[in-house]
């Protein structure tokens, strides 16, 4: 079925938009077989319009009789419509409600975007490759290798084609290693410490079972990476839940069998609870008058998930920068918060993480290369069970931004780029966060097929001017964040918008970037002064030695 033939009404007339506790905007409404669009026909800043697919949740109260419809968008953006009659209320409701889920990735708007790209000098988009990534690192040869042993996924359908891997073992036993781990997701090095030897692998669970199977491939392959003493097995997850896996055929390595190895547990709590945050959070964020507000919002246990994310993080971060231990980094798939600590991990130790163009490629290998499942956690095509949806990659953001506000000169970009981010990975014109692995964005073509975010962020001077920092200084050393409760707000930005503009707008920006601009002239100015300074004093000494 076409999806234009979902859309039972395309325009209607008279329609008021209902925003901002109570302010009413008279216009007209139309439903594309993309985009649901209202404009006043007057005022350009009054005029919104948004992906089908952007829609997380439709109301309406009295079915029969009722002209009321509300919207909350995934981007916490919230609005009622108001219809002229019950007819063009139930068609407009009903043609929503498919367009919203369209069933099929290739039926969305990525695959018939083509946006005008002005020409640039600047290079586009390209992923790190594994070799780049092993030079940048200092990796040493006799430790550790490229390897293509994933060629064709033929291993791990969320692992890259190439991956960095102990020296000391071959493709074959990779192979068995990859049979012992779940979804084939052997263990690989996510990052390098060069000053003190150690690294991050991260991985997907053991299937050890209740039957605590062992694999002497596994065992080697993580033994090679040590060097001096003990290494320590980070299970994000808590022992309870590693425990339960182990009743389903998964689990966590055994002592006994990895001897080298201490086995730690984290904090972090399942998809399903942070799922059930995320909605608690939406509903908290919806009702900002109620006199609990603040009661609702804890009560909710997002801010929780952020601080036991970055509590995590800090853990990692201590072990392998600061006591020089190597971190095998899992929870169930590796493919989820594994992801999120990882991540943030390299964003604290590696500065280059913190440009722009750094920070793109870090969510290119740790999340799009690392198999983070955007399709199903975010339900971009069809409505996924509940189980199975996560906002994740939001967790990840907003433990970046929390980051950002402990060390606001350190970061090439602002907080823009991260709402971005955020809008983009839910509902985007651009493919970069279709499907659930990468083995099926290159089965599908995605990169021929669709624009990227990436070139669209990097290429547009509006973008790029939006998004820099200036009070952006390189910092080369470690951060070290703060995980004290007081230290872990709110984002308010982001989580209660009170316009429909489709990205935030930062009132200080212009501001930040205009003192910048001024304090470089008049470095200018002192450096010519200076200069003209200096002339004066030479003439100065060159007529008193005349004279004496």
């Amino acid at each position: 079925m076409d999806l234009m033939e979902k859309v039972k009404r395309p325009v209607v007339e008279k329609v008021c938009l209902v925003v901002n506790q109570g302010e009413v905007i008279e216009g007209a409404l139309c439903v594309t077989a993309f985009h649901f669009v209202f404009s006043t026909r007057i005022k350009a800043q009054d005029e919104i319009m948004f992906l089908h697919t952007s829609i997380l949740l439709l109301e309406r109260q009295n079915p029969s009789t009722g002209t009321l419809i509300n919207v909350t968008l995934k981007d916490f953006r919230r609005f009622s419509i108001d219809f002229p009659d019950v007819e063009s209320c139930n068609d407009v409701f009903e043609s929503l409600e498919m367009l919203s889920h369209p069933g099929r990735i290739d039926k969305l708007h990525p695959f018939f975007f083509r946006p005008r790209i002005p020409p640039s000098d600047i290079p586009p988009f390209s992923p790190e490759n594994m070799t780049s990534l092993f030079t940048r690192y200092k990796c040493p040869p006799d430790d550790w290798r490229v390897s293509d042993c994933n060629r064709g996924y033929k291993l791990c359908s969320s692992h890259p084609e190439e991956v960095i891997i102990p020296a000391k073992i071959n493709d074959q036993e990779i192979g068995a290693v990859a049979s012992f781990r779940q979804h084939g997701k052997f263990p690989i090095l996510s990052y390098y410490n060069s000053k003190q030897r150690s690294v991050i692998l991260r991985c997907g669970e053991p299937l050890c079972g209740t039957t605590l199977k062992r694999c002497k491939e596994d065992i080697k392959l993580l033994n090679s990476c040590l060097k001096i003493g003990k290494g320590r097995i980070f299970d994000i997850r808590t022992q309870q839940a590693a425990q339960h896996h182990m009743s389903k055929g998964g689990g966590v390595e055994f002592p006994s069998n990895y001897s080298q190895w201490r086995v730690e547990y984290g904090s972090m709590e399942s998809i399903t609870n942070i799922q059930s945050s995320y909605l608690k959070l939406i509903d908290v964020c919806s009702d900002v008058n109620n006199s609990s507000w603040y009661g609702r919002l804890e009560s909710s246990g997002w801010l929780t998930h952020v601080e036991q994310l970055l509590r995590a993080v800090k853990h990692v971060v201590h072990s392998v920068y600061q006591e020089g231990t190597s971190v095998v980094l899992h929870g169930t798939n590796g493919c989820d918060g594994t992801l999120q600590v990882s991540s943030l991990a390299i964003l604290l130790m590696d500065p280059q993480a913190r440009t722009i163009r750094g920070f793109l490629q870090l969510i290119e290998r740790e999340w799009l290369q690392g198999g983070h499942p955007f399709s199903l956690r975010h339900n971009i095509v069809s409505a996924a069970p509940e189980k199975q949806k996560g906002p994740i990659f939001l967790l990840f953001l907003d433990a970046v931004w929390q980051i950002m506000r402990q060390y606001p000169l350190s970061f090439e970009f602002n907080e823009l780029l991260l709402h971005i981010l955020f809008v983009h990975s839910y509902s985007s014109s651009y493919g970069t966060f279709l499907y659930d692995n990468p083995a099926e964005r290159d089965r599908h073509k995605l990169r021929e097929k669709t624009e990227s975010l990436w070139d669209y962020i990097l290429l547009s001077p509006d973008v790029m001017s939006s998004i820099i920092n200036p009070l952006y200084s390189k910092n080369s050393t470690l951060l070290v964040v703060s995980v004290h409760p007081c230290s872990i707000v709110f984002w308010k930005r982001l989580y209660l918008r009170t316009d429909l503009s489709p990205t935030l707008s930062l009132e200080s920006h212009e501001v930040l970037l205009k003192l910048k601009a001024e304090n470089e002239e008049l470095k200018e100015k002192l450096i010519k002064i200076r200069k003209e300074l200096d002339e004066v004093q030479s003439k100065g000494r060159e007529y008193s030695s005349v004279w004496s």
